[in-house]
This record gives structure tokens, sequence and C-alpha cells, in this order.
């Protein structure tokens, strides 16, 4: 209980005095507030253990390093912004839209394909793999097999891939 109440004190009366020396080495008021809490949050424990003529150093330092720490993360994470930013900078909007361009095309020659299948073969298809639901699920709806759903899938598969390769070429 003894060491509650000093260390309250201890807080209502240097709590300022750290905020102002955070301050001078972060410029954001808000994280000041936090790495002053942070640093007396961690001192909690282990000032007890500490003469009291020595607390207040150890604050110090608590409150320096937590400052330090938060520099050091703010400039690697600034870094790593900046070289997102170079990065996405290269990609030129000429090559993104040409790459959506041909993306649709290709979607819009998958349709097509796609229509030239029987309705069944079509069916299958569209559930399997757009609806990604399972053979047996799909067989079970129609009445089939699985080894039918099988033989759909290739079928279609097989159409799908020779009809790209001609229009590719």
């Amino acid at each position: 209980m003894e060491s509650e109440k000093a260390f309250e004190q201890l807080f209502r009366t240097r709590y300022g005095q750290l905020y102002v020396f955070a301050s001078q080495l972060v410029n954001d008021h808000e994280v000041c507030r936090d790495i002053v809490s942070e640093a007396f949050a961690d001192a909690y424990h282990k000032l007890p253990a500490i003469a009291p003529e020595k607390q207040l150093s150890f604050l110090y330092n608590l409150v320096r390093n937590k400052c330090i720490d938060y520099i050091r993360h703010e400039t690697v994470r600034e870094k790593y912004v900046s070289l997102y930013e170079k990065s996405y900078a290269l990609i030129d909007d000429e090559h993104v839209a040409e790459a959506l361009l041909e993306k649709e095309h290709q979607l819009e020659t998958v349709k097509e394909i796609m229509q030239e299948m029987t309705p069944k073969t079509r069916l299958i298809l569209e559930r399997c793999l757009l609806q990604r639901k399972k053979y047996r699920e799909v067989a079970e709806e129609l009445g089939v097999s699985v080894s039918a759903i099988r033989k759909h899938i290739v079928t279609g598969l097989k159409l799908l891939r020779r009809r790209m390769a001609k229009k590719s070429e």
C-alpha cells in the first residue's frame, strides 16, 4: 500500500516533467503521452527495488529509450512507405490499362467458348468452377454420378484450352 502511494505521488509530480522531456525528442503530443505512460507502467514493479534518489534518473532513461525506439520504428516505417510509393509509381498506368483490357478480352473469349458447350457441360462447369461446388454436390443436384461430372469437366476444359490456344495464335 505504501509503495502504491509513493508511486502515485511520483507519477503526479514527475509526469509533466517527463512529458516535456519526451516532447523534445518526439514532435507528436499523443505519442509523448503514450511514451511517458508506458514508461511509468514499465517502471511500476521495478521502482520499489530502486533507491529513491535514482528513481527519477531511471524514469528519464526509460522515457529516452522509448523515444529512441519510437523514432527508429518511424524511420523504418517511412522507409518502407517510400519504397512502396516508388515501386507503385513505377507501374505505368498504360500497362495496367492494357493488362485489364487483356483480361477482359480473355473473359469474353471464355464466355463465347462456353456458349458452344452443351447446356449440361456448361452448367456443370459453372457450378463446379465458378460457384466452387464440390463434384459430389453437383452430382446430387443433377442426379448423375460423380464420374459423369468429372467427364463433363474434362470435356469442357479440353474445349476451353483448345479454343484459347487457337485465339492466342
